[in-house]
């Protein structure tokens, strides 16, 4: 972590000016005597208070003469502005070029002026002026020391200071874990300047804050970023936003003022002549990009709405095709309602379901079904849904054996298959004449065969159709007498319960078992208000088949 303490202090004669410079009771006397005692610092002084900025009509001749024309405050501020930037001239750690540094301090601190004249409810004194300047210059006083402090990042140092105030202060974060706001605050208190300038440099950020004084400085680094920053759009948009304050006249004036101003006391600072800037052509080109930026702003907020409108036209047509599908699905089930024997139901989890079952009638009144669970969910999981359905129909009206049935489907599952895609499958056929039943499962969670006295499991006999080309199922063959066949998906024991738990196979037979006296239809209305009320949440398709003797 960076420390100010660790910056050597100034020069013994500087640390006396410093403290005189900041006294509020100092006599002027003692201090003329003092600045007048320190041959650079006088010499700078009167030629700063004989510059065009200030304008007098006779030459300043003394220090003492400076105060009277300036007022004391005027011209410690000014004393003070001279010794701390020779103070960090003089520090040989600094192997970096400060000129950029210092010519932007001192533009801010003009600018701070001027904007804090603007800004001011009334006329504000030449001292209050003068804080302002001062505050100014010393803003970004925290940036110099930290590179001071981390010379092995002082490569950093242009690139930094050529971003914006927003971009650089996150830049600075990021390299130092602090930024020069909260350095420059706790050097100034560490030399002992007044509490007014450590306040300012540690607020001159905060865009909310209504202190005319640290709104000056606010606006005059944006004023900075606009003149020598790499963004003079985002600069130039900052400005903007005090349009209550300012308009495009004032704004040209403004700068105007500042041009000249700078221009007449630069060489005062060491920082050579400083020729007037031509602003309207830097604010036409910073206003150019700023339009530019605005316009492919809202071109792409436009193509934005217009991709948006057209994803919710897509949506709503795949919504109307998906409920086309949702319906053709459905009408592959077969209807349950007429045929006591057998009761069905499926919930899909989304709009298509992957699981399915189907029924139909013999004429000697014998019944043949399946269920069956896709693997996946979607569109593919209900084209493989409707294609087995499908040929399991088809194929067991003409042919009587089961197992060539499901024969036939698994080879033909395995190749055309995508994706790995297979299915659980359970079908089987039930003969009323001689009560028996014949059941092959392909992969399947158990089916449940309930009597009044005993349950049974029927366990799979092979692995699901499309895993593994050329395997002969076998049918299991059981009497079908006072009886009745639960045939149910995995999603039906794998949905979570109020307590986050899964149900579970052992919780869905204990609700089959205690609801099993019940009338078939009955049976199912209640083994479903039992899940509406139980179950909370499921991601996985629901299909439920029972048959009875």
């Amino acid at each position: 972590m960076l420390n100010p303490e660790d910056i050597p202090l100034p020069h013994e004669s500087y640390i006396t000016l410093i403290k005189l410079s900041t006294a509020a009771d100092v006599e002027v006397e003692q201090y003329a005597s003092a600045v007048a005692a320190h041959a650079i610092i006088s010499s700078r002084l009167l030629a700063m208070v004989n510059s065009a900025y200030y304008g007098f009509s006779e030459r300043i001749e003394s220090v003492r003469h400076a105060i009277v024309a300036l007022g004391l405050s005027t011209v410690q501020n000014i004393v003070l502005c001279f010794v701390i930037k020779d103070s960090f001239q003089s520090d040989e750690q600094i192997k970096i070029d400060t000129y950029p540094f210092w010519r932007d301090a001192l533009f801010r601190a003009v600018a701070s002026k001027l904007w804090f004249q603007t800004l001011s409810a009334q006329e504000p004194t030449r001292d209050q002026s003068a804080t302002a300047f001062t505050c100014g210059l010393l803003a970004d006083i925290g940036l110099l020391a930290m590179f001071i402090l981390a010379p092995e990042k002082q490569e950093r140092w242009l690139p930094i200071l050529a971003n914006a105030p927003t971009t650089r202060l996150q830049l600075e974060r990021d390299l130092f874990a602090t930024d020069h706001a909260i350095t420059g605050a706790s050097l100034l208190n560490l030399w002992g300047l007044p509490e007014t300038y450590s306040a300012v440099v540690a607020a001159h950020h905060d865009e909310n804050n209504s202190d005319s004084l640290i709104k000056s400085v606010l606006l005059a680094d944006w004023t900075v970023a606009l003149l020598h920053s790499c963004d003079k759009a985002l600069a130039l948009k900052h400005i903007y936003q005090h349009q209550s304050i300012v308009d495009e006249d004032s704004i040209n004036d403004f700068f105007d003022r500042l041009s000249s101003q700078v221009a007449s006391i630069s060489e005062t600072l060491d920082l050579g002549k400083m020729s007037t800037l031509d602003f309207n052509q830097l604010y036409q080109q910073a206003n150019l990009k700023l339009a530019q930026d605005n316009l492919t702003y809202q071109e792409l907020t436009w193509k934005l709405q217009e991709a948006l409108k057209e994803r919710d036209k897509l949506a709503h047509k795949l919504d109307q095709e998906l409920e086309v599908a949702r319906e053709i699905q459905k009408s592959m089930q077969s209807d349950i309602s007429y045929r006591e024997q057998v009761a069905a139901i499926n919930i899909p989890a989304k709009k298509l379901s992957g699981d399915f079952f189907d029924y139909y009638d013999h004429r000697d009144g014998n019944i043949t079904f399946c269920l069956g669970d896709v693997s996946g969910k979607g569109t593919h999981a209900a084209l493989v849904m409707a294609k087995t359905i499908s040929l399991f129909r088809c194929l067991s009206k003409v042919e009587s054996n089961l197992e060539k049935v499901v024969n036939l489907i698994n080879d033909e599952i395995n190749e055309t298959s995508i994706r790995g895609m297979f299915v659980t499958f359970i079908a089987g056929r039930l003969n009323h004449q001689t009560q028996q039943l014949e059941l092959i499962n392909a992969g399947h969670i158990p089916a449940l065969l309930l009597s009044a006295h005993a349950i049974a499991q029927i366990e799979p006999h092979g692995p699901p159709l499309g895993v593994l080309k050329g395997f002969e199922y076998e049918c299991f063959h059981a009497p079908f007498k006072q009886q009745r066949l639960y045939l149910y998906s995995d999603g039906i024991t794998e949905a979570h319960r109020v307590d986050g738990q899964e149900l579970g196979s052992k919780a869905f037979i204990e609700w089959v078992i205690k609801s099993s006296k019940l009338p078939l239809k009955q049976q199912l209305e209640w083994l479903k208000e039992k899940f509406e009320s139980d179950i909370t949440d499921w991601q996985d398709d629901l299909t439920l088949m029972i048959l009875d003797a």
